[in-house]
């Protein structure tokens, strides 16, 4: 993997972390970071010991000591705490995408985007693996992401188109490379699970990512 951008990513949104520069945060800002990551770990532990669908925003709040308010003023869905939220998905996605140089074809610029910034390495591998078993296990979660991969394609697919230098036309490439990027990392957690648990997650979407781009003859061995 290329070395990680200087910038450190918060582990729930994914977004630039203030918690980096402290001298640069009020206590306002402090007190409210402190917040979303108990909301967050609340959350997580929760999901791991009931499941997602075993777990309400309720039963959240109560293990975080927040009112419902609070946690809405986080996070707009339970979702969004394990998986992050569209809009720092698009813009975290788009400054990685930006770091590549232009002479790199499209395909290969986003590959390295996803392996250097959707998949997150401050996010811990931890919440990752739970991410990866909720979404074997739980049908219902499968369904939600499906709906939020959706939003992300059109995002990411305007981002590959401005990069590809016309920013009022998403073409037909940018949207197949946008779908192609979903469809390896949701791929890429379940043979992660099920498969490949040995493995690192990069591993397995780096050899996703090399059988598309071999164009699936299969000359590349499967697992």
């Amino acid at each position: 993997m290329d070395s990680a951008p200087a910038t450190v990513h918060s582990p729930e949104t994914g977004e630039s972390d203030p918690a980096s520069d402290p001298v640069a945060l009020s206590r306002r800002e402090r007190k409210k970071l402190q917040t979303r990551r108990a909301i967050h770990d609340a959350a997580v532990r929760l999901f791991a010991e009931r499941g997602f669908a075993g777990t309400t925003v309720t039963d959240i709040t109560e293990a975080a000591d927040v009112s419902p308010r609070t946690f809405f003023s986080h996070f707009a869905a339970k979702e969004d705490v394990l998986f992050g939220d569209r809009a720092s998905a698009v813009a975290l996605f788009e400054a990685e995408l930006s770091e590549q140089p232009p002479e790199v074809d499209a395909f290969t610029a986003v590959r390295r985007t996803a392996l250097n910034g959707l998949i997150n390495r401050e996010t811990p591998t931890e919440q990752m693996r739970l991410a990866a078993r909720l979404l074997h296990d739980d049908r219902s979660l499968v369904g939600s992401l499906a709906e939020r991969f959706a939003g992300l394609e059109e995002g990411f697919a305007a981002v590959i188109a401005r990069r590809g230098g016309d920013p009022s036309v998403v073409d037909s490439h940018s949207r197949l490379l946008a779908a192609c990027l979903l469809a390896v990392v949701r791929t890429g957690l379940t043979v992660w699970h099920t498969d490949r648990s040995d493995d690192t997650l990069e591993e397995v979407v780096e050899e996703l990512f090399d059988l598309l781009g071999a164009g699936l003859r299969g000359d590349i061995p499967r697992a």
